[in-house]
């Protein structure tokens, strides 16, 4: 028994077949049938479909998804784990205290609290 994926069934005549990347497809089987049977084209896959190359004709299914390989390690001694998110920026320093007001400060803002002076912005 092969260990690879089997090929997703699109439709009817259709499969897509999934290796490294588990959004984007590989391949494309697509079958089609003749006088001398059922035959199963392999497409390197493309989402613009004018971009999809045809890779060979095949007896069977699994003939043409065990054709699909995986791509090949970018770098054995590379981390593959995706980066984490950036480090947060460093915190800015505390603001220093605000002296408190004097006693006329006090009473100039009580007087302007009372006649309504303050300005809602």
């Amino acid at each position: 028994m092969s260990t690879l994926p089997q090929p997703i069934r699109v439709d009817v005549d259709m499969w897509i077949c999934m290796r490294n990347d588990a959004v984007t497809p590989k391949a494309s089987i697509q079958r089609v049938h003749t006088p001398d049977g059922d035959r199963y084209l392999l497409y390197k896959w493309d989402v613009d479909p004018a971009k999809r190359v045809l890779r060979g004709m095949h007896d069977s299914l699994e003939k043409a998804n065990a054709l699909v390989r995986f791509d090949p390690a970018q770098n054995a001694t590379q981390n593959t784990t995706p980066p984490g998110p950036p480090a947060a920026p460093p915190a800015a320093p505390p603001a220093a205290p605000r002296p408190s007001l004097t006693e006329s400060e006090l009473k100039d803002l009580a007087a302007m609290r009372g006649a309504g002076a303050l300005i809602k912005r």
